[in-house]
């Protein structure tokens, strides 16, 4: 199996919330230009320029507008089986992951939402047990409306972004998880890429998926903070050859479909 992995970074991933910043100097010379939370953290901001001048690499520019030519993957990481449209999931906008990575983390995300964490305590009956993650492979360019530059700004919360037919991208810190009162966030951040659109409007470009994989959501939330773990490694089987079950909870109740 071959995924596409977050461009390299040449500098360390700082290993602060991507959301605060230690820069002592911050109230005396980012005051103004920071006031209404329209910059990062320090540490980010080198990361973060990195990844905008991979976006002039990967973008093709036509009659000004730029566009992720045909044939991009885009994945897709869910707890919903399957995924056609016209389902929760699909209805909203909906978020890729021009990586595996995130998408992959991002079913963790919707894992945790959905379930009781008393499973990973190995208490809870049912759960829904597992994840997915969709491959697409663009059938036409698609038109990037907007490039948001700050992960400060959430396309959520964006005006532009919400529209019908808005196709935002930007860098997006992949959390291991989601933040909570249960917990505190990881100690460390994978900084990737996101696409945000609406997948009534545009799944003709989308297509169905090229490939589907089986997630352990398990798995991923047991290694959130091993900085030498492969998310990939959560995979436990593609279109339907299982690789491995670690049977945490066992009693749940999902159709895997696979």
């Amino acid at each position: 199996m071959t995924f596409v992995k977050p461009p390299k970074i040449t500098t360390d991933l700082p290993r602060t919330d991507p959301f605060m910043s230690d820069d002592w100097k911050f109230w005396t010379k980012r005051f103004w230009r920071c006031l209404f939370t329209t910059c990062d953290a320090k540490e980010w901001e080198g990361p973060i320029k990195e990844v905008l001048t991979w976006y002039n690499k990967i973008l093709i520019k036509k009659n000004n507008k730029l566009f992720l030519k045909k044939g991009t993957t885009l994945y897709h990481g869910s707890t919903t089986y399957p995924f056609l449209g016209g389902q929760s999931d699909t209805n909203r906008m909906t978020f890729f992951g021009l990586d595996a990575i995130i998408s992959i983390w991002y079913v963790l995300e919707g894992y945790l939402l959905q379930n009781d964490r008393k499973c990973f305590k190995q208490k809870s009956l049912q759960v829904s047990r597992y994840g997915y993650l969709y491959e697409f492979k663009l059938k036409n360019d698609l038109e990037v409306t907007k490039i948001i530059k700050l992960l400060v700004s959430n396309p959520k919360n964006d005006a532009s972004c919400k529209k019908r037919n808005a196709v935002c991208l930007h860098p997006q810190v992949s959390f291991h998880g989601v933040e909570s009162k249960y917990r505190k966030l990881p100690n460390y951040f994978d900084l990737c890429n996101e696409l945000s659109l609406h997948y009534e409007v545009y799944k003709d470009i989308l297509g169905k998926p090229n490939k589907i994989y089986m997630i352990d959501p398990i798995l991923l939330y047991q290694n959130r903070n091993n900085e030498q773990f492969d998310p990939m490694d959560s995979i436990i089987s593609s279109r339907g050859v299982q690789k491995r079950v670690d049977m945490t909870c066992p009693n749940y109740k999902q159709k895997t479909g696979l």
